[in-house]
């Protein structure tokens, strides 16, 4: 059925929470992944004493950011104690282009459509067709960028059509 329809061999892998850390840990067990975002998900496994070979992006809701903060006593729901030196490890050690990027406004649930079904209580400070629109467009120009081969300018830094989101200087490098 998918004989000759499938390119296997610009095959990219993106995934929200579990779905994020499955994403990160696929990346480091299997290479023939080109390239991988994880929209929110934790490091378990390999990945996080390893980081990764491929390009990779990391997408953090800006309540779960803060939480990264020693000093904020009131934590995000999603944040766990390993996560600051999991994400230092995997994002440092990854052989290829990373980026980390926050997204104010957003909270855990935010990388799904479902600000679109309840805006009131999951697009509150945001409206939710931009919500959307933010994960669409990230996700679509890193994958664009890295399996497609088609640059992105999107990708270079902050952006006047998603002012919400916010590039880490220190984690965000381009390796090749």
């Amino acid at each position: 059925m998918f004989q000759g329809r499938m390119d296997l061999d610009r095959a990219g892998i993106f995934g929200h929470s579990y779905g994020g850390a499955t994403t990160a840990e696929a990346l480091a067990q299997d290479k023939r992944f080109k390239a991988g975002v994880s929209l929110e998900g934790g490091f378990w496994g390999e990945v996080a004493h390893t980081g990764s070979q491929q390009p990779f992006m990391y997408m953090m809701s800006g309540g779960t950011a803060q939480s990264l903060d020693p000093s904020v006593t009131k934590k995000d729901k999603v944040f766990y104690e390993e996560f600051a030196p999991d994400l230092k490890s995997v994002m440092t050690k990854s052989a290829s282009d990373t980026y980390y990027l926050t997204v104010d406004h957003f909270i855990h649930q935010s990388f799904t459509e479902i600000a679109l079904l309840s805006p009131s209580l999951f697009a509150k400070d945001i409206d939710p067709v931009q919500n959307i629109d933010i994960t669409r467009s990230y996700v679509r120009a890193f994958f664009d960028q890295y399996l497609n081969n088609e640059p992105q300018s999107l990708l270079d830094g902050p952006s006047a059509d998603f002012p919400q989101v916010k590039f880490d200087q220190e984690y965000t490098r381009k390796r090749m």
